[in-house]
C-alpha cells in the first residue's frame, strides 16, 4: 500500500470514531433538546409578557367612556335637583336703560326698576355708578339724576354689567341668586350664593 492510502486507514479509524461520537451525539442531541426547550420557555414567557402589555391599553379604553359617562349622569342630577344650573338659568335679565337729557343733567329713568331686579340696594347701586362715571347723582322719583349732560346709553350698559359681575354674579356656579351683606367685623361686603352656598368678599366702592 502507499504513504497515501496508509495514512487515510490512520485517519479513518472507525473503530475509535464510533467510540467516541456516541457520547457526543447524544449530548449534541441533548443539548439541542434543551436549547428548543428554552426557546420554547422564552417564548411562552415573552408572549405571557406581551399579553400583559396589552391589556393595559384595553383597560384605559373602557375605563375613558365609563369615566365621561359617569360625568354626564352626576351632571343631570345636577341639573334635575338645580333647576337654576341648567342651560340660560345662570344670567339675569336686565332691560335696557333709558336715559334722558335733562339740561346739563343726566337722568336714569328706569333706575329703581333694574336695581329691583338685580336684588340690591338702590345707595349701594348709585354709588357704584357716580364713581364710575366720577360725577355726582341722586336718587329722586325712582330715577338716578347725574350732574352731567355727557354720557349716553352705552355708558350704564357697560357700568351695569360691570356691577353685575362684581357685586351680583357668583363667581362659581355663575347663578345671580346671590345676597350682598356686610360683616359687621370686617365691614366688608360679601356675596353669598344661595345656589351652591359659596361666599367671597367683593371691593368696598370709594365715595367720590
Amino acid at each position: 500500500m502507499t504513504d497515501a492510502k496508509i495514512k487515510d486507514i490512520q485517519v479513518l479509524d472507525f473503530g475509535n470514531m464510533k467510540k467516541k461520537t456516541k457520547k457526543p451525539a447524544a449530548t449534541a442531541s441533548k443539548t439541542e433538546n434543551d436549547d428548543a426547550n428554552k426557546a420554547q420557555g422564552e417564548k411562552k414567557d415573552s408572549q405571557v409578557d406581551s399579553s400583559k402589555n396589552q391589556e393595559i391599553p384595553v383597560e384605559k379604553k373602557d375605563f375613558e367612556p365609563q369615566y365621561y359617562q359617569l360625568l354626564d349622569r352626576i351632571n343631570d342630577i345636577l341639573k334635575r335637583n338645580n333647576p337654576s344650573l341648567q342651560e340660560g338659568k345662570t344670567k339675569i335679565s336686565i332691560k335696557t336703560p333709558q336715559i334722558e337729557k335733562m339740561g346739563k343733567k343726566t337722568a336714569w329713568l328706569n333706575f329703581m326698576d333694574i336695581v329691583n331686579k338685580m336684588k340690591r340696594d338702590p345707595q349701594h347701586v348709585q354709588q357704584f355708578v357716580v364713581t364710575e362715571l366720577g360725577t355726582e347723582g341722586t336718587i329722586a322719583n325712582n330715577q338716578l339724576i347725574l350732574k352731567s349732560s355727557k354720557f349716553n346709553d352705552k355708558h350704564f350698559e357697560s357700568i351695569i354689567k360691570k356691577y353685575i359681575a362684581e357685586y351680583v354674579q357668583c363667581s362659581l356656579c355663575k347663578s345671580p341668586n346671590t345676597k350682598l351683606t356686610k360683616d359687621t367685623n370686617t365691614r366688608l361686603f360679601m356675596i353669598e350664593c344661595d345656589q351652591c352656598k359659596s361666599s367671597r368678599s367683593v371691593a368696598t366702592i370709594k365715595k367720590h
